[in-house]
């Protein structure tokens, strides 16, 4: 391939990436910027865009548009993580997400954080006891 051929090729790439992005942000309502480049981490078109501290990928762009995810079902797949991260249970990428697998049930969930709370407290509680001596 010719460099006039690869950055062809980059910019085919690049638009399409930001024409993903501009529409994920129209079907949920984010603000988008003209040129989309600078929403993307460290400006690079089709890898990560962070909105107020949720994090998407390029696959989970391209899955949001192209299946119509609603914003409910993704706002409940990263709850679902962002407590499977507190607790250490695994993550669960959208795809499997939309494709219905649930992970462990929120009642579950509810008790293992919890749990995770009180073993927090009891190693704080221990450290304390243990830098007054």
């Amino acid at each position: 391939m010719t460099q006039i051929e690869i950055q062809q090729l980059r910019q085919a790439y690049d638009k399409a990436c930001n024409d993903y992005l501009e529409a994920f942000c129209k079907q949920y309502e984010l603000d988008y910027d003209n040129q989309g480049n600078k929403m993307w981490v460290s400006c690079e078109p089709g890898g990560i865009v962070d909105f107020e501290d949720m994090c998407f990928g390029m696959q989970e762009i391209v899955l949001c548009v192209d299946k119509q995810v609603t914003w409910d079902e993704v706002l409940e797949w990263t709850d679902y993580n962002s407590d499977a991260s507190y607790i250490g249970l695994n993550y669960i990428n959208l795809q499997s997400w939309f494709m219905g697998y649930r992970g462990t049930p929120k009642e579950r969930r509810e008790e293992l954080k919890a749990m995770r709370r009180n073993l927090d407290e009891c190693i704080e509680n221990e450290n304390k006891k243990n830098t007054t001596h």
